[in-house]
């Protein structure tokens, strides 16, 4: 027998103790396990499951069947299609407020947001002829289309676990993501087609509510909840412990450092070595690039829907259906291709 391992040196004491309270918090959920001391997130327990398949694709497809329901009701309906592309066009600034709003407050804003939609979106099943309540339930549920939420969520509880297993449920959510994207003009048709505008504001509802009801059941979303109560609960004493910072100047190790960096001539280096992003060079235009090329493939995206279902139904008569049909092919083509690499 050999002899017995030395005992483990004190500076390790903090990381023990802080993969001890990893494991407690995930030990929770019946899908995560510690296998030779890693902690495993399984992708097919029901949290992981609600996570990354079913939240994506009601979000995304709660909202988006409209691009073929709505704009065969304006036309049925005798309404001006100005004012579809208007009510397009300014449900989106909602969604945009929206990403600031949860990046500062968290995920769990989620919750609330779909719940305020699933409401609206009920008001409108009960007047679907109100041009008012048709603008309220879209703005609404264009609102509560947050997948940058439902994606911090996925690294909220992936991360602890191996790189690869947090990859590989990225690309399930993107999968379940693309599917809504290939489904819901499909779904818009056939909803429009069998029931009218009721029948998709039927869908909605039933989409939104999923939103506000299902994260509930995660922990991850009510992890979140409780670090946002944490920070306001404490945002009275931090504000006056910064008071005293500020009276007090930077610390000595901030001094130094930037004397050191004045010193060299170059730019002065934050306490923790991280460099602001606009001291990379590049990197503003490398993102006005990415920003700019999303901007257009979301901005044809709406356009190409809505004027397709348009064309195909004023020129050929086609139902709602086989137009939403005819726009769901290449989203499919996009959706097998990230099952290909998923699986794979």
């Amino acid at each position: 027998m050999g002899a017995p391992p030395a005992p483990a040196p004190a500076a390790d004491v903090d990381d023990t103790t802080a993969a001890a309270a990893v494991t407690s918090d995930t030990s929770d959920d019946a899908g995560a396990a510690t296998v030779d001391g890693t902690i495993t997130v399984t992708l097919c327990s029901p949290q992981s499951l609600v996570l990354l398949t079913m939240l994506p694709f009601c979000n995304i497809c709660g909202f988006l069947w409209i691009y073929t329901a709505l704009p065969l009701h304006f036309l049925n309906s005798g309404w001006a299609l100005w004012k579809l592309s208007t009510l397009l066009t300014v449900a989106y600034i909602p969604r945009v407020a929206m990403t600031t709003v949860t990046a500062h407050v968290g995920d769990w804003i989620c919750v609330p947001v779909s719940a305020t939609a699933a409401v609206l979106n009920l008001n409108l099943l009960l007047h679907p002829e109100s041009l008012a309540a048709v603008w309220a339930a879209v703005t609404a549920t264009c609102a509560a289309l947050n997948p940058p939420a439902y994606r911090s969520l996925v690294y909220a509880r992936f991360l602890v676990g191996p790189k690869e297993q947090l990859r590989r449920a990225l690309r399930i959510f993107t999968l379940a993501g693309t599917l809504g994207y290939a489904c819901a003009p499909f779904l818009g048709g056939l909803l429009y087609d069998g029931g009218g505008l009721r029948a998709g504001t039927g869908f909605a509802t039933a989409t939104c509510a999923v939103g506000g009801l299902l994260p509930l059941g995660l922990d991850e979303c009510r992890a979140s909840f409780r670090e946002f109560w944490r920070r306001g609960m404490c945002a009275g004493a931090q504000a006056a412990a910064e008071d005293e910072k500020d009276r007090s100047g930077p610390p000595r190790e901030e001094k130094e450092l930037e004397e050191a960096a004045k010193a060299r001539g170059g730019n002065s280096v934050p306490a923790n070595g991280s460099v602001p992003i606009s001291e990379h060079g590049g990197t503003r235009a490398a993102t006005a690039v990415v920003m700019g090329a999303a901007f257009v493939n979301i901005f044809v995206y709406g356009v190409e829907w809505c004027l397709y279902a348009l064309y195909f139904h004023l020129e050929y008569g086609w139902s709602g259906a086989w137009c939403g049909l005819a726009q769901m092919a290449g989203d499919l083509i996009a959706a097998s291709v990230l099952g290909a690499s998923t699986v794979a």
